[in-house]
């Protein structure tokens, strides 16, 4: 008699949990707060670079996203989800400081008072926010299509989390700087914005290697995809 190989798809034996979820959102929330909160800050940073800098970044933006997502369809697979996120989340958190920090320095009112150097370096942030974003939603999407579509349906209002906390978050630190007598309020609020969501976002990697890996539903997710792999 000849032998037929089962391809049936094995599936995990531990459950979802809350927790997972949690770590769901929290991946959602990474993958697009740094860009909400640029759009929270958007009329500030167009005042400090002038030169129609509001409405450029979004070109630079989706080009960025689209070139890395063209990129990521080659060589994404090559890679495990932890060297993704790794990459996803630094990209997000070192360029979403760095654009606070060179609106900050570099641009009108500013100690170098060059608002076309600025609109050039701060374009230069945006694009690569976007890369870094592409890399991390994929990442998290990625992750969640291999478990239940409640891990989906979590990534989606993490998501939708990021959308809606920036303009609070950004209210209360004027509030706050401008009670304070702090000198150059709009510039440190900026600042502290844009340090929130990258703290946030660097998170993500001791979370994901010690953590979500570390799940017991999403260690053996994570164990068949290397078995699907070799295979």
């Amino acid at each position: 008699m000849v032998s037929v190989k089962d391809n049936r798809i094995e599936e995990p034996t531990a459950k979802v949990t809350v927790s997972l979820l949690a770590q769901m959102a929290i991946l959602g929330f990474v993958a697009l707060a740094p860009w909400n909160f640029v759009l929270s800050e958007l009329s500030y940073l167009d005042g400090k670079f002038e030169n129609h800098f509001g409405a450029t970044v979004p070109i630079f933006y989706g080009a960025a996203v689209n070139i890395a997502q063209l990129l990521l369809i080659w060589v994404g697979n090559k890679f495990t989800f932890a060297p993704r996120f790794d990459w996803g989340c630094i990209i997000l958190s070192i360029f979403n400081i760095l654009l606070a920090i060179v609106a900050m320095t570099i641009g009108n009112d500013n100690a170098v008072e060059n608002p076309g150097l600025g609109f050039g370096l701060g374009l230069v942030c945006v694009f690569l926010l976007g890369f870094g974003h592409a890399v991390m939603e994929s990442s998290a999407f990625g992750l969640a299509a291999l478990c239940p579509k409640s891990c989906m349906i979590w990534v989606m209002v993490g998501e939708g989390f990021a959308g809606l906390v920036g303009w609070p978050l950004s209210m209360f630190l004027n509030w706050a700087l401008t009670a304070g007598g702090v000198d150059r309020v709009a510039e440190w609020r900026c600042l502290i914005f844009f340090c929130v969501t990258s703290l946030v976002t660097i998170i993500i990697v001791p979370m994901f290697r010690m953590i979500t890996s570390k799940h017991p539903y999403m260690a053996e997710v994570l164990k068949i995809e290397q078995d699907r792999a070799k295979s």
